[in-house]
């Protein structure tokens, strides 16, 4: 069996010169599993675990007061498989 991850970060900042941007982060992981003597394999992966794809910001420009947020439901759970008939390598 193998498994892994893999992750992003963003970390805050501005944008549009005037609003300031909280940190944004994700994590994705995944697992797999040769069978049938290597002729096969079954793979899980998830995506979005923590379901952080969100952003949020504030800006304070002369009497504009703005506190913004947005996002998606980026996560998956995918579970591809494949067999083969001809002999391992």
């Amino acid at each position: 069996m193998v498994a892994g991850g893999v992750g992003w970060y963003n970390s805050p900042g501005l944008w549009g010169g005037t609003f300031e941007m909280e940190s944004m982060w994700s994590i994705d992981a995944g697992v797999q599993k040769k069978l049938l003597n290597g002729r096969g394999n079954l793979k899980l992966s998830v995506t979005d675990i923590f379901k952080t794809n969100e952003w949020n910001g504030i800006s304070r420009f002369g009497v504009l007061n703005l506190n913004v947020g947005g996002g998606w439901d980026s996560r998956a759970c995918a579970w591809p498989s494949a067999t083969s008939l001809a002999a391992p390598r």
